[in-house]
């Protein structure tokens, strides 16, 4: 780690770049040495000895716990990244033998697989099972998973000009079909043309996706709607004004940004999710700080 870090050091010092600020270590089992790099705030502290020895960093506002594993068959080796917590356990011997992870709220549990021609893989990420069976050979030979509560299927494509390929996806029956073009491969690319009208649909298939496209109708905050795949995408268009916000909805995310204040410590604010994300700029001196 000390040769390592200082390499690093060697090349901080060495950039002409004015992103590029560095203060030197303070001594001590804990010493600290703070860099920044473009806009992250990059803090390192140097380990303390022991079998759950800490070693701490912070990356822009993340804050990066590392202790070391203690042995034994289920030894665990402890992160913590921002507020993840992520824990790993080793994997037991067996023919289901499992290997844990937490990583945050959920618990990561992998199995290996049984033998058979339905073999199955199971994982489970956090409340989502995930099982995984081989295919059945034939000409609508079906390979199967299930992911959470969705159930997939998927058939092997039948011969033809407009020969489909079928997914289900949950409760979404997805089909691809492929025209056969003249000195072309198969295309897979189905377009409807749009209806008139303020909220004029566009229906297209793209691979195992299917697009629809609204047009936008008029207004401070004017909605544009897409539908890729199970994503339902919805984007208002900005309000004017200082805190100005611009919403958008990503499947189950919702993204606002609102416009920075201006001032020293001027914020611009994201959340994206339950994710609440600021940055504040920079306060000039010899020790200023970008967060």
């Amino acid at each position: 780690m000390v040769n390592r870090y200082s390499r690093f050091q060697k090349g901080v010092m060495e950039q002409s770049s004015s992103t590029f600020a560095h203060w030197q270590p303070v001594s001590g089992p804990l010493a600290t040495c703070q860099w920044t790099i473009g806009n992250l705030s990059v803090v390192h502290w140097q380990p303390v000895s022991g079998p759950l020895a800490t070693c701490q960093w912070t990356i822009g506002n993340l804050s990066v716990d590392h202790w070391q594993p203690v042995s034994g068959p289920l030894a665990t080796c402890q992160w913590t990244i921002g507020n993840l917590s992520v824990d790993h356990w080793q994997p037991v011997s067996g023919p289901l033998a499992t290997c844990q992870w937490t990583i945050g709220n959920l618990s990561v549990d992998h199995w290996q697989p049984v033998s058979g021609p339905l073999a199955t893989c199971q994982w489970t990420i956090g409340n989502l099972s995930v099982d995984h069976w081989q295919p059945v050979s034939g000409p609508l030979a079906t390979c199967q998973w299930t992911i959470g509560n969705l159930s997939v299927d998927h058939w092997q494509p039948v011969s033809g000009p407009l020969a489909t390929c079928q997914w289900t996806i949950g409760n979404l029956s997805v089909s691809k079909y492929c025209r056969r073009l003249l000195h072309h491969p198969p295309h897979i690319l189905d377009h409807w043309q749009p209806v008139s009208g303020p909220l004029a649909t566009c229906q297209w298939t793209i691979g195992n996706l299917s697009v629809d496209h609204w047009q936008p109708v008029s207004g401070p905050l004017a909605t544009c709607q897409w539908t890729i795949g199970n994503l339902s995408v919805d984007h208002w268009q900005p309000v004017s004004g200082p805190l100005a916000t611009c919403q958008w909805t990503i499947g189950n995310l919702s993204v606002d940004h609102w416009q920075p204040v201006s001032g020293p410590l001027a914020t611009c604010q994201w959340t994206i999710g339950n994710l609440s994300v600021d940055h504040w700029q920079p306060v000039s001196g010899p020790l200023a700080t970008c967060q």
